[in-house]
């Protein structure tokens, strides 16, 4: 049997924006208890730590199912199950394993676990609170595909993420959006070579995040089963997730898949390149989520750009902004007659610290636009400066 384990650390990183105390007199029905304890079995086909993993796991849903799923009616519900589950051992205060076994392959674990109740309703309000703050940004799926007899399969991968992605809750750059500043094949060029200019893209479609991926296809040999001719197709799908500020990957993950057609070699294509999809969405959903949750702790950043802003004024606003609570950075990235450029790191949310920006000014500026990650502004009265 193994020894009880402490958890310790956050391991997905969400700031905890309220700390739950309870009086030493205080009884059980004047609050809920902040944690509880379930007993849960893993299991995995692979080994005992993922067995571990899977235990872990259904501990949370089952520690959260009794106190705050149950509970709770919101229209993110799947964003909310899955955020947690997939962030299981950040809440999970100590377990122990009193027993394991392997029997036909499969490895079973059997786990009693403290869940720290009281911490995930703090976390996914927290969750709440950051996708208002980062104005829930949009997220740039661009998947180039390789292969053979593709005609028919053509952006399979892509389209699988972004509807994966969607019903989660993220909103997704369409590709109406992304026709409007480049061709799609432009594009997928840049995937092959220069991220850096995929997140300038990103950028211009108010994206904070790029899943870039590479789906190649072959065929495999047909064959017969029970009279039936199948085509085969094997996919090997790659995955980065890409941050648009800086063109910095925060995540990769691989997938292969091979799936059967009893029609054409498309049809067995675009199955493998939606099953590959589905074996990557997962970790591409967690890396992002713990992106934003990073944003949590230490300020989302903003770029700012005011236009046609006299240097004194300018120099004033940075100087007050600095000044301001809730305001960690503010750096003078470019100025110049026509346009000046801050970045500035802050927990405001947009309009927050659009208002600031104006305050800071003395009233002599006008916000022109908001964004995720961008505001613009101007002199008051200055009906020239674009918008």
């Amino acid at each position: 049997m193994e020894k009880p384990r402490k958890v310790t650390g956050i391991v997905c990183g969400l700031a905890v924006l309220s700390l739950v105390a309870f009086n030493a007199q205080a009884t059980a029905a004047e609050a809920k208890p902040p944690e509880v304890v379930v007993t849960v079995t893993g299991e995995s086909a692979h080994s005992f730590e993922e067995a571990k993993e899977d235990a872990l796991r259904k501990a949370v849903e089952m520690g959260a199912g009794t106190e705050v799923f149950s509970d709770t009616r919101v229209a993110d519900f799947q964003l909310m199950h899955d955020t947690i589950v997939c962030r299981a051992e950040g809440y999970v205060r100590s377990y122990d394993i009193p027993e394991k076994k392997e029997a036909d392959g499969v490895y079973k674990v059997k786990m009693r676990a403290v869940v720290a109740v009281g911490r995930i309703k703090d976390d996914w309000g927290a969750l709440q609170i950051l996708l208002v703050r980062k104005g829930r940004p949009n997220i740039l799926i661009l998947v180039s595909e390789t292969g053979t007899r593709l005609s028919r399969a053509g952006n399979a991968a892509e389209y699988k993420l972004r509807e994966l992605l969607g019903e989660r809750g993220i909103d997704i750059v369409d590709d109406e959006a992304l026709a409007a500043v480049a061709n799609r094949d432009a594009v997928h060029a840049m995937i092959e070579g220069d991220e850096k200019k995929a997140a300038a893209v990103a950028t211009q479609l108010h994206a904070g995040w790029l899943v870039l991926g590479r789906a190649s296809v072959r065929s495999g040999e047909p064959k017969t089963v029970y009279g039936v001719d199948l085509v085969p197709a094997v996919v090997d799908l790659f995955v980065k997730v890409v941050a648009a500020d800086n063109a910095q990957q925060i995540a990769s993950k691989s997938a292969s898949c091979k799936a059967n057609s009893r029609d054409d070699a498309a049809s067995a294509a675009k199955r493998a390149l939606e099953g590959a999809a589905e074996q990557v969405e997962q970790e591409v959903f967690k890396r992002i989520v713990l992106a934003w949750s990073r944003d949590l702790d230490v300020g989302t950043k903003f770029e700012v750009v005011g236009t046609r802003i006299p240097t004194e004024v300018l120099n004033v606003i940075v100087e007050r902004l600095r000044m301001m609570e809730g305001v960690k950075m503010v750096t003078i990235i470019d100025t110049n007659p026509q346009l000046s450029t801050l970045s500035v790191v802050t927990r405001l949310e947009p309009m927050e610290l659009g208002r600031a920006i104006v305050s800071a000014s003395g009233e002599r500026v006008e916000i022109t636009g908001q964004s995720p990650g961008r505001i613009g502004f101007k002199m008051r009265g200055d009906n020239t400066a674009p918008r």
